[in-house]
């Protein structure tokens, strides 16, 4: 097994809209374009999207978008993650936010193009876990 090597950290390589302290970024690719796209959560609950317009081995994102999707905000530092979580071939939404709760909105639409369902909090029976909810998701 190979060591990885890592060149010098950078600040802001991609020339990203500053969102404030304790801000939460993920990436997934919501269009369906085969690159990744940004959301950010921010301290105040918004989320932020930025669209990956170019490719995934060079990055161009465009201009920042408040609450994409209607998207409402989390009562404060909301840390989205993205799953296919019912299985239907696209990207759902998960937001953990301060208060421990998780706002699920499930993509009704395609892959390519996502439409979002109405927010439900904390569903499926998971419980409030106290404090600074930050979900992850993964395939077992």
């Amino acid at each position: 097994m190979s060591t990885p090597s890592f060149g010098k950290p950078q600040t802001n390589p991609f020339g990203l809209a500053d969102v404030g302290r304790n801000s939460s970024p993920t990436f997934a690719d919501i269009d369906g374009d085969g690159d990744l796209d940004i959301f950010v959560g921010e301290w105040a609950g918004s989320l932020r999207y930025q669209e990956n317009q170019s490719t995934a081995s060079s990055p161009t994102f465009g201009t920042k978008q408040f609450n994409p999707f209607a998207s409402p905000p989390a009562s404060y530092h909301s840390r989205p993650t993205f799953a296919d979580l019912d299985g239907d071939g696209d990207l759902d939404i998960f937001v953990g936010e301060r208060e421990g709760n998780l706002i699920y909105q499930e993509n009704q639409d395609t892959a390519s193009s996502p439409t979002f369902g109405t927010p439900q909090t904390n569903p499926f029976g998971l419980a409030n876990v106290g404090l600074w909810s930050d979900p992850h998701l993964r395939r077992s």
